[in-house]
């Protein structure tokens, strides 16, 4: 477990308020400026008076990359800031999947003094990224035992069933933060607690993010307030002091507070905070750069050869058939032979083809019997179509299927879309034209459980 300094909970008093002093943005500009002068070393001949062998152009090229990115980044940590700078006070925060497009118009608007019409901007915007951050939620622990209640609390915010949705979302964020072991000694997000959500090299949980969020939400209500409030003030909307809480705007601001946890807990878990001692230079960080760059020059020659197949039913694939029917390494053939292993009760195979991130959280055996207990039980599939195929990314498909089931002596027909990625053995999604991956399932067992 990490320690307090790398704590959500950090007490660390000398935390900045603006992203452009956190830590790895300061290194990141320390190397762009060391880039800077060792490319002018470079172009005025000093390394070929030393070594002779030295590959000036790759290395021009290499350290090109790195100046390249000063401006992103200068803007990146800018529109951050002035994001927050504007809207925490009024309940919302930026983070790392909050898509920049929607950060850049709400700042424009605001700077224009339009920061009501920023507010329903935003309201509207982060409502239709739900499906995106939901689905990154199945991933991790502390939102999976969790995950029924968020379906619920989605439910009724797409039904207008505001109250309900706040209410939910105030458990849901509440207990997700107390049962998270990575974070010592915490009762829970909405606690009195003197310690700041602090992660030193995050923007979910920057000083002026989810800490600020923190204590606005904790405000304490003295009063019975009757007026429509747009801020979710915990402790009155809680105890009853606070009546019209039940519209849109504070249900988003909720949700918006949950996803920007989710990166905050991701944060803990997967960055480590840095100390000024022992930073590498500037030649330790390009020294596998050329590496890095060829695989990216690759990885893009994969991604502009690809283009989307048109597939046609009975032209370009079987409506049904045996695996052995359809071209090896295409998705298609994936979700066939999972029919197939369905058909077999072999549930050990059925559960190989999910993506990488189910697999690396259980034992092949162990979600196995998962998947038959949970999923699949009586069940028995009887037969299959596919009905289409949409390749709609390099790494990506969507397949359309009917299946007939048996299910308490009964057939039951259902269409269902299946959710394929091309990943490699890390993990990582590619293009399928790399032939260096294979096909897993990202989604359709929900829907089979709820046959």
């Amino acid at each position: 477990m990490k320690n307090i300094e790398n704590n959500l909970f950090s007490g660390n008093k000398n935390k900045s308020e603006t992203f452009s002093d956190n830590y790895t943005i300061r290194q990141y500009l320390r190397y762009i400026e060391d880039a800077k002068k060792y490319k002018k070393l470079i172009e005025l001949g000093i390394f070929n008076e030393i070594d002779e062998n030295f590959n000036s152009e790759s290395a021009l090229i290499n350290l090109s990359l790195i100046i390249q990115q000063e401006d992103t980044i200068k803007n990146l940590v800018e529109v951050n800031d002035k994001f927050n700078s504007y809207f925490s006070s009024k309940g919302w925060i930026t983070y790392e999947s909050l898509d920049l497009k929607i950060v850049n118009k709400a700042v424009e608007l605001a700077e224009e003094s339009h920061s009501d019409q920023a507010e329903d901007y935003l309201t509207e915007a982060i409502s239709k990224t739900f499906d995106l951050h939901i689905n990154l939620m199945k991933y991790m622990e502390e939102f999976r035992p969790r995950f029924d209640l968020i379906k619920l609390a989605h439910e009724d915010y797409f039904d207008g069933k505001y109250h309900s949705s706040i209410l939910l979302l105030f458990t849901i964020i509440d207990g997700i933060i107390i049962d998270c072991k990575y974070i010592e000694g915490n009762k829970g997000f909405f606690a009195k607690d003197d310690e700041n959500l602090f992660v030193q090299n995050s923007i979910a949980a920057h000083i002026t993010g989810l800490s600020k969020l923190r204590t606005l939400f904790n405000k304490p209500i003295g009063k019975t307030i009757t007026e429509k409030i747009d801020i979710p003030y915990r402790n009155g909307i809680i105890h009853g002091r606070i009546l019209k809480y039940d519209n849109k705007k504070v249900a988003t601001k909720l949700w918006n507070t949950l996803f920007a946890l989710r990166e905050g807990i991701v944060a803990i878990k997967n960055k480590e905070e840095k100390s000024n001692k022992g930073e590498n230079s500037l030649l330790d960080f390009i020294l596998d750069l050329e590496s890095i760059s060829k695989e990216h020059n690759l990885a893009n020659k994969y991604l502009n050869d690809w283009k989307p197949r048109r597939m046609i039913k009975g032209v370009n694939f079987s409506e049904s058939g045996s695996s052995i029917d359809y071209e090896e390494g295409t998705p298609e053939k994936k979700v066939v032979e999972f029919f197939e292993y369905w058909q077999s009760d072999n549930f050990g195979n059925v559960a190989k083809v999910l993506i990488s991130d189910y697999l690396k959280k259980d034992s092949i055996n162990n979600l196995a019997g998962k998947l038959r207990q949970n999923v699949f039980k009586g069940k028995k599939i009887v037969s299959y179509k596919i009905l289409d195929i949409i390749d709609d990314a390099a790494g990506s498909s969507k397949i359309t299927a009917e299946i007939e089931i048996q299910k308490d002596n009964k057939n039951i027909i259902k269409e269902l879309i299946f959710t394929l990625l091309y990943e490699n053995e890390n993990g990582i999604v590619e293009s399928r034209a790399s032939n260096n991956g294979e096909w897993g399932f990202v989604r359709c067992f929900d829907e089979i459980k709820e046959i």
